[in-house]
This record gives structure tokens, sequence and C-alpha cells, in this order.
């Protein structure tokens, strides 16, 4: 359903967010991983209450990031993604 990545800034060369805006910029979408349930309003007050912490949960949300996926896509279109990803770790180097 979904094809994520986790993007680590310091041996990829740029931040999710910057990786979010050049891919934008190459006409490919993409979006944050997830928001962490227990930060929302509903559920963030009883989190907080309960000292809860979930650390790995709320670093998945800083760092993951959500592709295009759709049941047409081709393997060019997977390929151009992969491929544009990789090069531009590339240039961040």
């Amino acid at each position: 359903w979904l094809y994520c990545i986790t993007i680590d800034e310091s041996s990829y060369g740029r931040s999710r967010e910057r990786l979010g805006l050049d891919l934008a910029k190459r006409g490919i979408e993409t979006r944050p991983f997830f928001i962490p349930l227990h930060t929302l309003p509903p559920y963030r007050e009883e989190a907080e209450r309960r000292g809860t912490r979930l650390p790995h949960t709320e670093r998945l949300a800083q760092i993951g990031l959500n592709l295009p996926t759709y049941a047409g896509m081709t393997e060019e279109q997977v390929a151009l993604i992969c491929g544009t990803i990789k090069s531009l770790r590339l240039q961040g180097l």
C-alpha cells in the first residue's frame, strides 16, 4: 500500500524535508511518514498524563517519507524515483 523510506541526514546529505522539496521540484510527490497518534490532540493530554514516551515512533515520524505508489505505476516510474533519490544523495556528498 505504501512505500516508505527513512532519511538519515548525516549519511544521506540532506534532511527529509529537503529531499521532499527537491523531489517536488522534479515532479515527484511525497509526504511525511505519519504523525504519532499519542501526539494528536484527542490523545495528547492522556499521553502526557501517563508520561508516555515513544522515542522510536517519534523518530520515525521525523525521518520517514512516503514515496509515490499506485496500482498502475510502471517500472520506469519506479526507476525514475529511485534514480532521482540516488542522484540527489550523490549531489549532497
